[in-house]
């Protein structure tokens, strides 16, 4: 008796373990989604119906088919003293559960009940489980919680006048029910010849982890109407359904613009920071589709339902209706669109179409281009292939690009080189001959101009003939700091507050440390680099008293500038009457273009693609920027590759005044 005695007295001053330490290891499992934990938590002596993988499977299905994030449990502690604790077999804590989910935030009360249990390791708590734990409402393991998606309306993309630039469609969907197959490998191979996919690919469609024997599985998108459907349903499981598709209805005219949208890979599901993304979602890949992405995909609507073991709906916990993505209406036009094509032709290039006074970009054209229809349904091995082998680079955004801009740049030079003060435009320089350097220590480098007779020179005839002495010289008059501080003036070094990502202009690469590349500077050559779209915008401040205008992309009645008064309007005066001499002189650089009634100003350029100094020869770009300088209505800078032997910028200037002449 005495002994059990002592047994007794030293149970009940046994420690019993703290239950809220045991509660907030058990909150802390559920919001760090740390499975096994919850189930050994929960598991005493009052065992789940599930084994641990089992139900590691079941919580973490919940967790990813909702996409949860962001869970969280609260409670009040309950203040209990130890002599309380050893009398309570259980405790009961109302606890407030959060979470966000596909359909929207959820928030609920529930209880978790701790029941306290003796064993040879001493006093333990577990959980007296509750699957409400996992989600609200949910009773046992035969039910389970299933989010269905509803895919909202892609916002499209019109031009200024209401005409699709990229709009929902229709597509042909092919599908495969898996249990229709009658040889699974073999339909697989014979699918995979006819829509020019890998087997690797269709096997790895057929096997989601959503995909069911029953359930249509979709496999790739092709157009309506393809030749190829009569030999698709002659595959046994194979079916073609109509589904609502991305189109492109101006085609390679637009598509370095509009860009196309794709099906999603593993890398983008994984990096997607918005919601409702899945297997089969179709997202931006390039071009507008890819920079405005999260506008015109919409708000993913969503139903959150718990199914009983008949996989009926026993209840809608949550739901939230889809949004349509927004649409968008361009400062493009169409029809200008297609002028820009049609005018740069078959050549390697680029063209920015501007109206100055608002900065609305009325056309963005690159050439060679790519159908974004094709790329958008999946395009075939053989043209993926012949896009690829391409030297002149199909794919390569070239108005999104940076280039050396040559003489275009000249302008730029003379403002800068007149609100310093070094360069006065009256004033006559004599320069003799077809090279000139600056010292005998510049080595053999020299600069050259292409008009060696023309000898007593101001601003008006150098920008006439396009001098590039006498650019050299007034830069080196300038100096490199005060023309470094000038140019950001002008928004180089500076990211161009733009719809569209561009490459920003610049200066140098690192600072100009050689009057030789000083020199090189003042005539658009050297390491200035400049973006097609920053350079229509600079021109604007010719026609805007010293002012640059904002670019933009969409459709607006006033513009903005840029930047303020950064050249003064008597320097923007000059300048402007200057361009209009390279026009309307009969010696002008860009004289071609003139013709009587259509008043134009512009600037022609050839930059030469050197790798070093003293290279005489290289590959040359061929520029011209022209305006109207009486309407201010149209501007157009163009860029074409490979003109060495073509004449150069010459070359480019009937192709600008063809575009002119169609408005």
């Amino acid at each position: 008796m005495f002994t059990i005695l002592i047994g007794l007295c030293a149970a009940c001053s046994e420690d019993v373990p703290d239950p809220e330490s045991f509660l907030n290891d058990y909150i802390h499992a559920h919001e760090t989604y740390e499975y096994e934990e919850i189930y050994e938590l929960a598991n005493g002596s009052n065992e789940l119906a599930l084994t641990e993988d089992e139900f590691t499977a079941y919580a973490s299905n919940i967790h990813t088919s909702i996409e949860q994030q962001d869970l969280s449990f609260t409670y009040e502690s309950l203040e209990l003293e130890d002599d309380e604790l050893r009398e309570m077999e259980s405790l009961t804590y109302p606890v407030f559960i959060t979470m966000e989910t596909i359909a929207g935030d959820l928030s609920y009360e529930s209880e978790v009940t701790l029941v306290k249990e003796e064993g040879d390791d001493g006093i333990s708590w577990f959980v007296d489980w509750d699957y409400e734990h996992l989600f609200l409402g949910l009773e046992s393991e035969n039910e389970r919680v299933k989010a269905e998606i509803e895919t909202p309306d892609r916002g499209e993309i019109l031009d200024r006048n209401g005409n699709g630039i990229a709009v929902n469609g229709e597509v042909a969907s092919v599908y495969v029910v898996p249990e229709r197959m009658e040889d699974q490998d073999q339909g697989v191979q014979e699918l995979a010849g006819v829509l020019d996919l890998t087997e690797e690919r269709i096997e790895e469609l057929l096997n989601q982890s959503w995909v069911e024997d029953h359930l249509s599985v979709p496999i790739k998108d092709i157009p309506v109407e393809d030749d190829r459907e009569s030999e698709l349903l002659d595959i046994p499981g194979v079916g073609i359904s109509t589904e609502e598709g991305r189109e492109y209805p101006m085609g390679e005219m637009a598509a370095h613009l509009t860009g196309y949208t794709g099906g999603i890979t593993a890398e983008e599901l994984e990096e997607r920071e918005w919601k409702g993304y899945h297997e089969n979602s179709r997202i931006g890949k390039s071009g507008l589709e890819a920079v405005w992405e999260e506008e015109l995909r919409g708000e993913v609507g969503a139903r959150v339902k718990i199914l009983n073991e008949n996989d009926e709906v026993r209840e809608v916990v949550l739901k939230k209706e889809a949004e349509a993505g927004e649409t968008f209406e361009l400062s493009v036009d169409a029809t200008l669109q297609k002028q820009l094509s049609d005018s740069l032709g078959g050549d390697t290039g680029t063209g920015v179409v501007m109206n100055p006074v608002t900065g609305e970009v009325l056309a963005m054209y690159n050439t060679p281009s790519y159908d974004p229809n094709l790329m958008s349904l999946g395009v075939s091995s053989e043209q993926w292939e012949e896009w690829q082998e391409n030297e002149d680079e199909p794919f390569l955004n070239r108005f999104g690009q940076r280039y050396s801009p040559g003489s275009v740049f000249k302008p730029v030079t003379a403002a800068i080189g007149i609100e310093e003060g070094t360069l006065h435009p009256e004033e006559v320089m004599t320069i003799e001959g077809e090279h000139w350097q600056e010292r005998e220590d510049w080595g053999s480098y020299r600069v050259r101009r292409v008009n060696e007779d023309i000898e007593e020179v101001d601003l008006r005839r150098a920008m006439l003939y396009s001098d590039n002495i006498y650019f050299a010289q007034q830069a080196l008059r300038i100096g490199e700091e005060a023309f470094q501080d000038r140019i950001e003036d002008f928004g180089f070094e500076e990211t161009l507050p733009f719809e569209y990502p561009v490459y920003t202009s610049r200066l140098s690469n690192d600072g100009i440390d050689a009057e030789a590349l000083l020199s090189d500077t003042g005539y658009g050559q050297g390491e200035v680099l400049t973006n097609p779209v920053h350079l229509s915008a600079v021109y604007t401040a010719f026609l805007h008293d010293g002012s640059m205008i904002e670019p933009t992309l969409l459709k607006r009645d006033e513009g903005r500038y840029w930047k303020e008064d950064i050249i003064s309007p008597t320097t923007a005066e000059t300048i402007l009457n200057s361009l209009i001499a390279v026009v309307e002189d009969s010696g002008g650089t860009a004289h071609d273009i003139y013709e009587e009634g259509m008043p134009l100003a512009g600037k022609t350029g050839t930059a030469e693609l050197k790798q070093s100094l003293d290279d005489e020869d290289g590959e040359q770009l061929g520029w011209f920027v022209g305006f109207d300088y009486e309407n201010k209505d149209l501007m157009v800078t163009m860029m074409l590759e490979q003109v060495e032997g073509r004449g150069g910028s010459g070359y480019v200037v009937p192709l600008a005044k063809d575009f002119f002449s169609e408005r």
